[in-house]
């Protein structure tokens, strides 16, 4: 069993990720793919928007990523929480990993737009990488 020194376990606590995805079998696949490639950042799945900013809510400075589909469970779509998110003040990375077509008045909100497609695994995970050392994301 691994022993956590006091200063790992105050990373894990303050670098987190929210991904919100509502549909599974895009959610299974991409959450293994972000756990094996950050495994000290506590990673929040959520399938609406309305969950999304609710788990985050008392810990956004902690939040140092963003990955959101475009229709989510409930009234609020992708773009919706990414407009919250800018108007209380986040300012890290937030991505656009959907089906859809964003908004041309919504586009500014995110740092990058990627859409889904078809994808192997193994091409996930490179997608995934290139993006967090765009971002200088451990």
């Amino acid at each position: 069993m691994k022993t956590f020194l006091w200063y790992e376990l105050f990373f894990f606590l303050m670098n987190k990720i929210l991904y919100c995805e509502d549909m599974p079998v895009y959610a299974e696949m991409r959450c293994t793919i972000l756990k094996e490639l950050l495994p000290a950042f506590e990673l929040i799945l959520t399938d609406s928007a309305e969950q999304g900013i609710e788990q985050i809510a008392q810990s956004i400075p902690d939040v140092k990523f963003v990955i959101t589909d475009g229709q989510l469970l409930g009234p609020m779509k992708g773009w919706d929480l990414a407009e919250k998110l800018r108007t209380v003040g986040y300012t890290g990375p937030i991505i656009y990993h959907g089906d859809s077509r964003v908004p041309a008045d919504k586009q500014g909100l995110f740092t990058e737009l990627f859409f889904k497609g078809l994808a192997t695994y193994s091409d996930l995970k490179e997608e995934f990488s290139d993006l967090f050392r765009r971002y200088k994301i451990p």
